[in-house]
């Protein structure tokens, strides 16, 4: 009776160490299943990742290598041709104008799974450099704002603050203030 028992015993263990083992390699299953499939964030290791693919030869994005060159050519013609929002002097409310530039820039973002954008806050000389850091750092929020209401996702989006270092007119005039107050949209 005691061997009966004792051999019972052991089956049990064996068969509940079995369903432990299994359920362990089944959640690593999934988190690397997860890992594969998340959207990687700029800078990120995980962009080089092998992703999963059903058409191989494949590169490390799951993108089958014929297309690549294809998809490239595509991708830089659909990303929205204006790249830059512009503010009134000392503001960083976003303007019906760049309202319409950032909802294309939505859809394209939502529509391209790979594709990422870095927004880069400017502004023109006036004011301290501290204040024009802050001052472009509170514009790139407002359009990272609207993006994300319109459905894009925050690992998506990089922002940087630039101030009144990079203007892009130099002049020292209305004309050339307001081409430097603006946040510009950069794909990689």
């Amino acid at each position: 009776m005691i061997k009966w028992r004792n051999l019972v015993l052991i089956l049990v263990v064996l068969v509940l160490a079995g369903c432990a083992t299994s359920s362990k390699n089944k959640g690593k299953q999934s988190v690397a299943k997860n890992k594969a499939t998340s959207a990687p964030i700029l800078g990120d290791t995980a962009m080089t990742q092998s992703v999963p693919c059903t058409n191989p030869p494949c590169d490390s994005y799951g993108t089958p290598i014929g297309s690549q060159q294809d998809q490239s050519s595509s991708r830089a013609n659909d990303i929205p041709e204006k790249r830059n929002i512009y503010f009134s002097y000392d503001k960083n409310t976003i303007r019906p104008d760049a309202q319409i530039i950032l909802e294309e820039h939505a859809t394209y973002i939502t529509n391209h799974p790979n594709a990422y954008v870095r927004l880069e806050g400017h502004t023109d000389e006036r004011g301290s450099r501290e204040y024009n850091l802050a001052l472009a750092e509170r514009r790139v929020e407002a359009a990272k704002e609207v993006l994300l209401i319109l459905g894009v996702f925050e690992n998506k989006l990089v922002t940087i603050s630039y101030g009144e270092e990079q203007p892009v007119a130099l002049e020292h005039n209305e004309e050339a203030w307001q081409l430097n107050r603006r946040v510009e949209l950069i794909y990689p």
